[in-house]
């Protein structure tokens, strides 16, 4: 099935990836499971290709137009997960090329846990640092252990001993439209006990 127009986040990450020439594991009905790339020349108004980087080892194979494929890798350490429509394969004498749609679907995972994960050493303060104040990034599903402290020319790390795992973020609205309720469902993991404790926290009721 072909993909509407792509969002603009899933166009830089197509092209992060084939820019990168970031290897992807192909997974397609009737092929061995393929290392690929994305050439950055084969990107279109349509949508792109994967090129594989072995050699072909079946001698013929033929996929119906909108064939799921799937292929998986990273992104500068982010778990990158697509899912598109075929167009068009193609065997050359050393490869196969997968035209494809844009993607029908896309799960790119742990950005910002993969950022903090780039940060050196000398960047972080540890978890026995007596006093800070930070920001502690988490989206709904995820867990962060991490908090960031701002500073004048940039940030530190400041690694916690635990971690809080996000569960549910809500909103509540008055008749009037007006915001009602901000809160959120959270479980804490202590990294020393292997404890955990659910919580909920909510504006204005520290």
């Amino acid at each position: 099935m072909k993909a509407d127009t792509p969002l603009d986040s899933t166009r830089l990450l197509i092209s992060g990836l084939a820019k990168q020439r970031a290897r992807l594991l192909l997974t397609v009905p009737g092929l061995d499971r393929q290392s690929a790339v994305i050439p950055p020349e084969l990107m279109g108004d349509e949508g792109y290709a994967f090129v594989t980087l072995l050699t072909p080892q079946e001698p013929t194979l033929w996929l119906p137009p909108d064939t799921e494929v799937q292929a998986e890798g990273r992104l500068h350490g982010a778990r990158v997960h697509i899912t598109s429509a075929l167009r068009q394969l193609t065997r050359g004498r050393d490869e196969w090329r997968l035209d494809v749609h844009w993607p029908t679907q896309v799960q790119h995972v742990q950005r910002r846990q993969a950022f903090r994960a780039d940060v050196p050493a000398e960047h972080r303060l540890s978890p026995s640092n007596p006093t800070f104040r930070g920001n502690l990034l988490v989206t709904e599903g995820t867990t962060a252990g991490t908090a960031i402290l701002a500073q004048p020319n940039g940030v530190m790390l400041q690694d916690l001993p635990f971690s809080v795992e996000l569960k549910k973020f809500i909103v509540e609205y008055y008749d009037t439209g007006m915001p009602k309720l901000f809160a959120s469902d959270i479980t804490i993991h202590d990294h020393e006990t292997g404890e955990k404790k659910d919580a909920r926290v909510e504006v204005n009721h520290p």
